[in-house]
Formats: structure tokens, sequence, C-alpha cells
């Protein structure tokens, strides 16, 4: 598998700087919300070396050559002061936070992927809270949407939150016992020397002040400078998601020390906060408490978005309370993105009594969830060969092979998270209202589990009647109904599961094989041909759908051309009996 199937994402048009559309103001009445100071920052150096200890580059440094799209990978040291806080009110699960008068200082890293020519900077970075549940860090939304960052002219922004992954950096990595295979190449590891993260409880003035940072465009100490950012959106994929949920909850809105805002600016509904919008992907159904340790216990309102003031009850047990008057505040832009593997945040699924029309939504809030995709996808599994490689020295085989009873789900998940995160990039900019949430149909019982503690609840899938309403073409494909639909779900080439499959006694390994790896069983040739006949029809079928999902706002461009070189590539369905006769017989032959 080439490198460039991962990391190509081809050159948009140059992008005009929009004024940020101003948001306006949320008072919590504590002193949580005051100005954020802009931290110290340090750039690193980005040396392959020449010798055998002198290679110098960041962790989770990108595989592929990102100048080829005219983008520049860079790190720098961020230094400042964080504060530890508390809920004001704990018993009645108020989100409002409030300093406990503990604080300390600290030292992280930040990673900044953008174009190299501000010209064809768009004004939009995605902020991600670096994942570490492998007790260092990830990036799966960049792994996921980096096509997407790329071709729109975004910057992305990985930021380093916890403190185990402070201490992996600064004490593990690049030592000649971790990773150790015997031609691994060694680092030089006194490039996080300084890091230093006490606590997790410090994650939110850390990714704050970030944010401020990069807003600070005539600041000398923000390595954006220049570049006018105008929109900060923060991410976060799988358990970093709890975080993200917090973080909006609780700290929005918070202004620059160089941004106040004023009381003259707040009349006018003009201040600027440092962040303008919010992803929770792939996350379950508990947001992180405040500590950064542990999250709230099922059925506290604080695991719902816009958790301050709600104008629709969470689905699960009906958390409450819901505000007397939602639109006494204005509220963040929120998008929650769910995989098929991620049922049980149907748990804080948020949406107005359903009637003729279909779902209402909450203004500010959307929930999208895309049938067919899962958590860990077979593409994501394939480029964490090339990451490891780049990172720890370990030899890709380019051979992905699933632990569980089926192959890994080929539908990529990336592209329809891609699409969701450019939609709220737009929201915010050009205040184009977003497609309404789309909800896929489960059943089951929430308050049941099965031996690897998942609850019994399942999507509910294709029955294969001829109704071609709920998403199928009538024929019986097996896959989940509703939700946003990936082109490749409404052309199937199998069953996609969220899910994998896997018999024996309960394990590591079958935790994920349930909770999180998804599964694909391929249907015969047979099946094939009785559903699309012929290779000319499977790809325009397949085209057909593309552009549908592109006209609905849940497909780029960039990914559209990945989904067709896809179909066009696929040889398990044979072209039909005349074009093939053609072809064998009137094909022009070369002497």
């Amino acid at each position: 598998m080439p490198i460039s199937d991962f990391v190509s994402a081809g050159k948009g048009p140059s992008n005009i700087f929009i004024p940020l559309i101003a948001m306006a103001v949320l008072l919590f009445s504590t002193s949580a919300n005051a100005d954020v100071p802009i931290p110290d920052t340090q750039l690193l150096p980005h040396d392959l070396g020449t010798g055998p200890t002198d290679r110098n580059v960041p962790f989770l440094a990108w595989f592929g050559d990102l100048t080829k799209d005219g983008y520049t990978e860079e790190e720098i040291l961020m230094s400042g002061t964080a504060n530890i806080y508390e809920y004001t009110d704990d018993e009645a699960q108020s989100p409002a936070p409030q300093p406990t008068g503990e604080s300390g200082d600290y030292t992280t890293r930040v990673l900044i992927r953008r174009p190299i020519d501000p010209a064809n900077f768009n004004g939009v970075v995605y902020l991600e809270i670096l994942n570490a549940t492998a007790r260092y860090d990830g990036s799966p939304m960049w792994d996921y949407t980096h096509r997407s960052i790329i071709s729109t002219g975004a910057a992305y922004v990985g930021v380093t939150y916890s403190d185990t992954s402070a201490k992996f950096l600064r004490n593990i990595w690049g030592t000649a016992n971790y990773p150790a295979p015997p031609n691994a190449q060694p680092r030089d590891n006194s490039r996080y020397a300084t890091i230093n993260i006490p606590t997790r409880a410090y994650t939110w003035d850390i990714l704050n002040q970030a944010a401020a940072l990069l807003k600070a465009d005539t600041d000398t100490r923000n390595p954006m400078q220049g570049f006018g950012v105008n929109a900060i959106i923060t991410t976060g994929y799988s358990q970093s998601a709890r975080y993200v949920t917090t973080f909006a909850n609780s700290f929005f809105p918070s202004y620059s020390e160089l941004s106040p805002c004023t009381e003259k600016l707040d009349t006018l509904d003009a201040c600027e906060p440092v962040v303008d919008g919010y992803i929770v992907a792939a996350g379950g159904p508990n947001a992180s408490k405040l500590n950064g340790i542990k999250s709230h216990q099922t059925g506290d309102r604080r695991n719902c978005e816009n958790a301050l003031n709600r104008e629709a009850i969470c689905r699960e047990d009906g958390i409450e309370p819901v505000a007397d008057n939602p639109y006494a505040h204005k509220l963040p832009k929120i998008m929650r993105f769910t995989s098929e593997s991620d049922i049980k945040a149907v748990r804080v699924r948020q949406d107005k009594e359903e009637n003729e029309s279909g779902i209402l939504d909450q203004p500010l809030l959307r929930t999208y969830e895309a049938a067919g995709t899962s958590h860990v996808d077979y593409w994501s599994s394939l480029q964490g060969q090339y990451v490891s490689e780049h990172q720890f020295g370990t030899i890709p085989t380019g051979i992905v092979e699933s632990a569980c009873s089926l192959p890994f789900n080929p539908i990529r998940t990336g592209i329809p998270l891609s699409a969701i995160q450019h939609r709220l990039a737009h929201w915010i900019q050009y205040d184009k209202t977003p497609p309404p949430s789309s909800h896929m149909v489960w059943e089951g019982d929430f308050n049941q589990v099965d031996e690897s503690f998942n609850p019994m609840v399942n999507w509910v899938r294709d029955d294969g009647d001829n109704d071609a309403t709920d998403g199928d073409y009538g024929v019986g494909d097996g896959n989940a109904i509703g939700g946003v639909r990936p082109p490749r779900i409404n052309v199937p080439l199998g069953q996609y599961y969220g899910s994998n499959f896997l018999e024996g006694p309960y394990s590591i390994t079958k935790i994920f094989c349930t909770g999180i790896f998804g599964g694909f069983d391929a249907y015969t040739q047979d099946k094939l041909l009785q559903i699309y006949r012929n290779r000319r029809i499977f790809i325009f079928k397949t085209w057909w759908n593309v552009w549908l999902s592109y006209q609905q706002g849940f497909l780029l461009p960039v990914d559209a051309k990945v989904i067709m070189d896809e179909a066009r590539n696929f040889d398990g369905i044979p072209e039909s009996r005349w074009r093939s006769f053609w072809r064998r017989w009137f094909r022009p032959r070369v002497n």
C-alpha cells in the first residue's frame, strides 16, 4: 500500500479570510471564565539527523511528505500556569466551574500542521485533544480526516494534556528500551526533557491557553502569527471525546487576555471566545469530571452537551432538568459524531419530540450517527502500521489481519467525519446551517449487559423486504438502517458491522472485537450479481450515491474521488457480456 494513498490530499483553491461571526456570551458568574493568559512557547527542532542518536523529530511526526500539498509540520513546547477547578454545585449537577485555589506550572507540547503560505489558509484550526488511551499520544482525528483538512486549507493542532503521555515522552520514548526492534533508529530523547504535566486537572487551562495563543495574531509567541486564525474547533475522538463535552459545558465561553469581553462588546453581542465550536467524535455516554481522571455517573446531566441550558431531554433515563428558558443564553455550536460501534452514545442523544416532519434539533447542536462505520476500520488499522513504523521502528506488513471472527470493516469512518467537521467550520465562519441531526434506529435494553459489559442493545438492520425507504435497495442487504449514509453502505459489497465477533472466553481481545473493531461479511459473487448484474451498474450506483451524499452535505470532493477510485478498482463484479465481447474483439490492438 503506497504512502500516497494515505497522505495525498490535492490542493483546493486559495481561501479568503472571512471575519468570524461573533458568538455570544454564556455567563457562569464564576471566576473560571477569567481572561485566558497567553502561554510561553519554544520552537523545537525538526531534524532527521545523520547519525545513530541525533534524530530529533516530534512524536507523532507525520510519515508522509506534507510539502507536496503545501503544508509543513512544526512542534512547540508550551508553558504556563494552570488552575484546578471544582463544580460550583456538584449536588445539583451544575457544569459551572470555579477555581479551588490550587494551581501549578506545566509544560506540554503542541503539534502543528499548517499551510506553508498563509494565503492558502482558510482561517480554521482543528485543535485535537490527543488521545492517551495507549498511555502515549494518538491523533485519531488527524488520522481519519487529514485529507479533508489539507484539501480545504485548514490547520491542525494536537495538544498533549495527559500526565501519562507526558511521562512517556519525557522518560520512555527514544530510549534504548522502548521500543526495541533491533533495527529501530534511536531518537534524541532530550527533546522532551522539560515536559511536565503534574495532573490531568490542568487539562482545561492547557486547552484554553493553546487556543488563546493561536488567536493572538500579532504575538511573537504564536506559532501561527500573521495567519489570521478566526475559528478554532476543539475535537476529540474516543476517550478524548469525554473531555470535549466537559470543555464545552464548563468552559465556554472563555476569552483571551488580549481580547477581553468588555461590557460594551457584550452589549453588542460581539465578544469573541477563544474556542468557537466542538466535535465530540466516537465517544461514549459519560463526560469527564473536572479532575480529568474520572467520568460522571450514568444519568448525570453533565454527560449531555449544552448541559447548562437544554431544551431537550437526553434520551437515556430522561436526564433532567431541562432549562426553564433554554434561550436565556447562547450556547456553543457542537456536533456529536457516532459510529456504529458507539451505540452506547444513544444514551445522551438529544432531540425534541419527533413530529410528522421528523426530528427537531436544538438550534446549536447536531448529532450524526453514521451507518456502516466503525470505531476502528480497516484503513485506520493499515495506516497505523505506517504510523508505528515512523514512531517506533516497527516494520509494516501492509496486511491487516483481524483477531476477530470477521475481517476489519473497509468503510472509511473518516469520510463522513471529515464532512461533518467541515460543516461545523462553515457553520461558524459563514453561518451556514448544517443538515439536521441524522439518527440510526436501535432496539434493546441498556439496563442489561453481556459478558463484555456491553449493553444488550443493537442497531436495527435491513429486514430484506421490498421497501426501499429504509436506506437499502429492498434486496435484504443486512446493513443498519437510518443515520448518515456513506455511499458504500447504500451500494454494499457485504454486511458492515460497527462491532466484530469472537467466540471463546472473556478476554481483552474479545472486548476490542465486540466493542470497537468493525467487521465485514462479504457477499458471495452470486449475491453481488443478484444486486448489481454487472460492473457498469455497480459503478453507476456508486457514482449516484456519491453525488447524493455530496448534495446532502456528508461528503467532500477529495473523499468522493477516493470512493470512486475504489469502485473502479474493485474486480469482484464481472463486466456485462456484451461489454466483454466488445473489448475482446473490437478493442484496438497494438502491434
